[in-house]
């Protein structure tokens, strides 16, 4: 141990006799893996002299592990705090299985008044130690400040955003202000820049309803100023007979009417000319054109009964306008219905409770929700297969959960640029873990970079499409759940799996 010491030039300048002595008053000490030596704010009390293995010495800024050196054997380190009675500036965790030997205050003091030699080893190392420990923090805020810079412009793209929704979105105002007060807490957590696109999506996807009812009750309007003005005389003049034959007609096209593409309507059309022709019934052209909207596609008993009729066409555009009005009723409550989803899927995406309790929730629940509101994204392009098995609630915090379905989700669509299959599985793992798959069909994730997407501010898009905490913040989530995540890609299948205990405290 002499011949070691002897060879460390910070106690070069001592006898052996004084080394000796040294050796008698230091204290050892063996550090495990990942051991810490000291922690930064910790009273410095001892020097400490690596004998064998290698501490990493870093530091915690920004919400980060800094690392600024790693120490190795033969080097002194935690003398800086010595020398000023000072709280240490960093921390010191074994990198390796390391010996260590501890020198106290008093000791160190007397070694410096001792030993010219050492006082002035322990001035040129603590000179480097200062500046490297000073460059390396000047980086890492540089870093930081770019961040900060960037969320800042993002969360003002997407305050432009909301107000250019609110203008074109009035039957939202109410929905949307809960939202904004849900988007300054993701704008905390990195979930901005994904809460602006649901909303941009639903303002896109609610305009669809609302103009299908403004037509239908365009439609409605004509058809009942026709009805009031022409159907009740033409019904006075025809028979009892004629009358249960219009009332057929009606019933029969309102039960068996079914929405078809211009291209259908085109071939039903023409089979139905032909029927009319066969029947010897003029003016079957015009007929079919009427009766095809109608939704009667063949000939029936009670048709051809008022196509017998003088008033014939005049009775079917009274048939015509009743049916119009059914339909458009049908479709305003289809248009409705469809609205009122979209408005409950965002309200409870973004009305939940960010009291961190957690609750009984079933997960299909959740994942529905975020489907519906990347229904715009999904509808002109993407095939959603679902495999879904009976399962049982669990115990969490459903908005934190969803934001992990939104995050996969919203990565899968990006994958494959909302062209292509997005698959969702869930089923028992086991009898108490609940296992859920969410694959794309996109290009895949490099071999190389599949260990680091879980990392935070890691991220494979281009700058400002990611802030690289999408799924660092999943990952957090479920492992607060008492589950994992896990990811395995190839090119063509990129699969994401959640495995969740089925009840958790």
């Amino acid at each position: 141990m002499v011949k070691f010491f002897k060879q460390i030039q910070f106690f070069s300048g001592l006898s052996d006799v004084d080394i000796q002595q040294l050796l008698e008053m230091i204290r050892k000490i063996k550090l495990e893996v990942g051991e810490s030596l000291f922690a930064e704010g910790d009273l410095g009390a001892d020097a400490y002299i690596i004998f064998s293995g290698h501490i990493e010495i870093h530091k915690d800024y920004g919400g980060r592990s800094v690392q600024i050196a790693i120490r190795s054997s033969g080097e002194i380190i935690g003398e800086m705090a010595l020398l000023d009675a000072a709280p240490r500036m960093a921390n010191a965790t074994a990198q390796t299985e390391a010996v260590v030997y501890s020198l106290s205050q008093t000791h160190f003091d007397q070694l410096l008044q001792t030993s010219p030699t050492a006082a002035r080893v322990i001035l040129r190392t603590i000179v480097p130690r200062w500046r490297e420990t000073e460059d390396v923090l000047a980086r890492v805020n540089g870093q930081l400040e770019v961040e900060v810079e960037e969320r800042r412009m993002a969360e003002k793209s997407l305050q432009e955003a909301h107000t250019d929704l609110q203008k074109r979105t009035v039957e939202l105002t109410d929905t949307l202000d809960h939202l904004r007060a849900t988007q300054q807490e993701l704008i905390q957590t990195g979930k901005m820049a994904v809460l602006g696109q649901l909303v941009a999506s639903v303002a896109h996807e609610i305009n669809t309803p609302l103009g299908a009812i403004r037509a239908s009750s365009s439609n409605i309007e004509k058809a009942t100023e026709s009805l009031i003005t022409d159907l009740p005389p033409l019904l006075r003049s025809i028979s009892a007979e004629e009358l249960k034959a219009f009332l057929v007609l009606v019933t029969f096209a309102r039960e068996n009417y079914m929405r078809l593409t211009s291209r259908e309507k085109r071939k039903k059309r023409r089979e139905l000319t032909n029927q009319l022709k066969e029947q010897g019934i003029d003016r079957s052209r015009v007929l079919s054109d009427m009766l095809v909207d109608m939704g009667i596609h063949e000939t029936t008993p009670a048709l051809l009964a008022i196509l017998a009729l003088p008033q014939r066409e005049n009775l079917l555009q009274g048939a015509y306008n009743l049916t119009r009005l059914m339909q458009n009723n049908h479709n305003i409550l289809t248009a409705v219905e469809r609205a009122s989803k979209i408005v409950f899927a965002l309200k409870s995406y973004s009305h939940q409770s960010h009291s961190g309790e957690h609750r009984e929730i079933q997960l299909l629940d959740g994942i529905e929700t975020v489907l519906t509101l990347y229904y715009n994204q999904i509808k002109h392009g993407v095939e959603v297969i679902t495999d879904y098995e009976k399962l049982p609630e669990i115990i969490g915090d459903p908005d934190q959960l969803n934001q992990v379905w939104t995050n996969l989700i919203h990565n899968a669509l990006q994958a494959i640029h909302n062209q292509g299959t997005l698959k969702i599985c869930a089923k028992h793992e086991s009898s108490q873990m609940i296992r859920v798959d969410i694959q794309d069909n996109g290009p895949g994730i490099p071999a190389d970079i599949q260990e680091r997407i879980f990392e935070p501010f890691f991220t494979t898009k281009a700058v400002g499409e990611g802030s690289g905490l999408g799924l660092d913040i999943s990952k957090k989530i479920v492992e607060e759940h008492g589950g994992v995540i896990s990811v395995q890609s190839q090119p063509g299948k990129t699969v994401f799996t959640v495995v969740l205990p089925c009840t958790t405290a």
